[in-house]
């Protein structure tokens, strides 16, 4: 390693006869002590820059190699620097007064008058000491990645404090000089995490990427503003800018991944409008904005849908080409999955659609239905609409001028096949199942994956400067081709080499444009790499460090835990009804063919990814388990949308043949006793309305975070405060409450594999979700072992 921080300021200390540590309580009255010390909270000192920059800079120890051309490292840090914003987002609680010598001068001369003070704060235009070495790591050591997730979380932590004693401050020199510190250590902030993410991007892009990387990209909650957490800044300002032709929903989901929590969108929007920006809104049937974003069922583009014969032709055609139909003899007679042959094709010119197997010389193209406006506009009603996309299926006809286009694709990039579902999934149920179980094995054999989306087609990538491969980058994240389960599936499995159909027929690879970005590119748009890890390498063989054969495996053909796929999948539907229960039903359960019984297919879940509002399975032993990943019957309904999360670093519980076993932070409740004058009197009137009617007992459930040991950690939020706390609700009829104390699993070894339908063995019944209102306090929990499930 050529390059050591030491995160350790306030957890250690060096005395004379060695090292004395500091328990949690102590660590944070030492923060707290360092807070007012920053901004002179009890004594009259200078809150000049250079005076806060001395002492942030002490808290982190870094230690650098000696280097052979350091001159070349700072030149490189230097460049890395010019790629961030310029200034940090801006806090909404500037104080009225700041005395004139805390803005740059340099700014404030008559060529700037339109430069909001914001802008002209000494805080936010200064570049500090530990910003300048986190940018020399990020060039000499990828490895301190660890260590600076440690430094940004600590960063993160001094702000919440000194949010704290700011939104204390009883005068107004208080109040502002506590804002200037606040704004110093969040243009910090939000350029460490910024380097951060880029490092990560770049260790994810040489070293590959898989689940066991996604932890270190969850950053510790923050009040940037008294009050305010980071989430809420986020939803506020995120989307300003932001055209009325982006789903909000689309964005959303890139919103609300972790990386994004507290991430610059304001280079994002303006790349975004330079080519959209003029196109109308296309959520809403009539209306001139996007959907709001808070679930498909408010875009009509996800709902109501029905899949009819598609109108598409190639940019070139006037749209009166002839259909090509399948040859069904042909498509019948090759054994294994099947691809359009482009040397019958040769030999049959005009034809119906020649059959071969598909291999690692087919192309693969993965598209997405999108809905046109100007259909929107001559047809109605909404849900007898056409949708606007790559052709039918092969009974009914696939537009000649397609045919001819991934003919002419095909042969440009070497390949000796091409497959598409219009024509290679035909509607017979046999048949169709049997395709529909091929597609894995296609997509990922396949030489090359071309994706089709219709914005990603207003692109023109003739000449590849470093705004335009931005914009394609951010234009294929945000597509509705990124957005939707099955796509998402074809993209993991064909995430080697996935290019991108753009205007007039141009094919790009994406991973030349990924590259070009993260070289160049700004890195507020760079870090959104980490957003899509399907457009990433999986995992070297040198990072598989797994003793099982079969794990190494998986995860090098690019595979994800259930947790990880499943919480991509909550916000991702799919278009066809079912077929969202079928992507869930694959990782998690299996229905035996024999036996007709639901057999398990992994022997643990992490307790935290099961905290949703996806619906579960009506099978004893099973009501845990989520039937489906989205969320249909919640978004019209007025309860609060509750989307999977990969678990975190919660425990995990066992699979059984009774039900879900593992250890969660319980407190049980009487449901026959009066709740009114108790301190929790609300939460639980509300519980017992909208779970536990029926049931005698209660029980509230909290994961476990390993990390912490057992504490009733804000997992949710992922750190920090917060104005609810998402728990488990379970119930159980029972008239002894010492009995019910005893329903837990005993047995020394779980039993795993199949659920026996006759099994009788008693548990607690899954109920829902809940989000507790802490203006009442949590319940005092403690920690329930072998808790059963059912």
């Amino acid at each position: 390693m050529r390059c050591e921080i030491d995160t350790g300021f306030f957890g250690f200390e060096t005395v004379d006869d060695g090292i004395r540590c500091f328990g949690k309580k102590d660590s944070i009255l030492r923060a707290t002590e360092f807070c007012k010390d920053l901004f002179g909270h009890d004594a009259p000192v200078s809150i000049s820059v250079t005076r806060l920059d001395d002492l942030f800079s002490r808290i982190f120890k870094f230690k650098f190699e000696p280097l052979e051309n350091s001159q070349a490292v700072v030149e490189e840090a230097s460049r890395l620097l010019e790629r961030v914003p310029a200034w940090p987002l801006e806090l909404n609680d500037i104080p009225a007064y700041i005395p004139p010598e805390y803005e740059d001068a340099s700014l404030t001369d008559t060529t700037c008058k339109d430069i909001k003070l914001w802008e002209q704060l000494r805080a936010t235009t200064f570049v500090s000491t530990v910003v300048l070495r986190v940018a020399l790591a990020a060039v000499i050591d990828s490895t301190c990645l660890l260590s600076l997730l440690d430094m940004t979380n600590i960063i993160s932590a001094l702000l919440e404090i000194i949010s704290q004693l700011n939104s204390t401050a009883s005068d107004i020199r208080t109040s502002w000089r506590s804002f200037i510190a606040r704004a110093f250590l969040w243009t910090s902030w939000q350029r460490c995490q910024l380097l951060y993410f880029y490092i990560a991007a770049g260790d994810a892009l040489i070293q590959g990427s898989h689940d066991g990387k996604i932890g270190q990209l969850a950053l510790r909650g923050i009040y940037p503003s008294p009050g305010v957490t980071i989430h809420e800044m986020s939803k506020r300002i995120a989307s300003m800018h932001k055209p009325a032709y982006m789903c909000g929903w689309n964005f959303e989901l890139l919103r609300s991944n972790p990386v994004c929590i507290g991430t610059d969108f304001r280079r994002f929007h303006q790349l975004y409008n330079a080519t959209f920006g003029s196109y109308p809104a296309r959520c809403l049937k009539g209306q001139s904005a996007s959907c709001k974003g808070n679930g498909t069922k408010s875009c009509q583009r996800f709902q109501g849908m029905v899949i009819e014969n598609q109108l598409a032709h190639d940019q070139s055609c006037p749209g009166l080409c002839r259909q090509q139909i399948w040859d069904e003899m042909s498509y019948r007679s090759v054994p294994g999955p099947r691809a359009i042959s482009l040397a019958q094709s040769d030999c049959c010119p005009g034809k119906m659609l020649q059959y071969c197997n598909a291999s690692n010389q087919t192309l693969a193209i993965s598209h997405q239905f999108t809905l046109s406006l100007v259909l929107m506009a001559l047809k109605a009603p909404f849900k007898k609409m056409s949708l606007r996309g790559q052709g039918g299926r092969p009974e009914t006809g696939f537009n000649d001028c397609l045919h001819r286009r991934y003919i002419g694709i095909s042969r440009s990039l070497g390949c000796d096949s091409y497959w598409i579902d219009a024509t290679c999934i035909p509607n017979s149920h046999e048949l169709r199942t049997d395709a529909i179980s091929k597609i894995n094995e296609i997509f990922m054999n396949a030489k090359i994956m071309l994706v089709c989306d219709k914005d990603i087609m207003e692109l023109d990538p003739s000449d590849l400067t470093n705004s335009i491969c931005e914009t394609i980058l951010i234009t294929t994240i945000i597509s509705d081709w990124n957005t939707r389960a099955w796509t998402f599936f074809e993209a993991f499995r064909a995430r080697r080499n996935i290019h991108l159909l753009c205007k007039n027929n141009t094919v790009v690879s994406l991973k030349e444009v990924i590259r070009y970005v993260y070289r160049e590119g700004a890195l507020d748009i760079a870090i959104l790499l980490l957003t899509a890890p399907h457009f990433l390498p999986s995992i070297d063989d040198r990072e598989l460090a797994s003793p099982k054969s079969e794990d190494r495996e998986q995860f090098k053909a690019g595979y994800l835990t259930i947790e990880t796929s499943g919480s991509l999948l909550s916000h991702r539907p799919a278009s066809r009804p079912g077929d969202d229960i079928k992507s869930m039903q694959g990782p998690i359960l299996q229905i035996s063919a024999e036996t007709g019984q639901i057999v398990s297919r992994a022997a643990s879940i992490k307790t935290g990814y099961l905290v949703s509002n996806a619906p579960r399975l009506k099978e004893r032993g099973l009501g845990w388990a989520p039937v489906s990943p989205t969320l249909h019957a919640l978004a019209q309904s007025g309860i609060h949308n509750l989307d999977g999360f990969d678990g975190g670093e919660s425990e995990s519980a066992y699979i059984t043949t009774d039900g879900l076993l593992g250890d969660w932070l319980l407190w049980k409740f009487d449901g026959t006793q009066q709740l009114s004058g108790t301190q929790y009197s609300l939460n639980l009137a509300r519980i017992k309305a909208q779970y536990l009617q029926e049931y005698r007992w209660g029980a509230v459930l909290c994961p476990i975070l390993e990390q912490f040991g057992g504490e009733a950690e804000l997992w949710w939020e992922g750190g920090g405060r917060s104005r609810s706390t998402t728990v488990v609700v379970c119930g159980i009829n029972e008239t002894d409450g010492s009995v019910v104390e005893g329903y837990t699993y005993n047995k020394s070894e779980p039993p795993r594999g199949k659920w026996d339908k006759n099994e009788k063995q008693k548990g607690w019944e899954w109920r829902g979700v809940y989000l507790w209102d802490n203006a009442e306090s949590l319940p005092k929990w403690r920690k329930a072992k072998k808790f059963l499930i059912i």
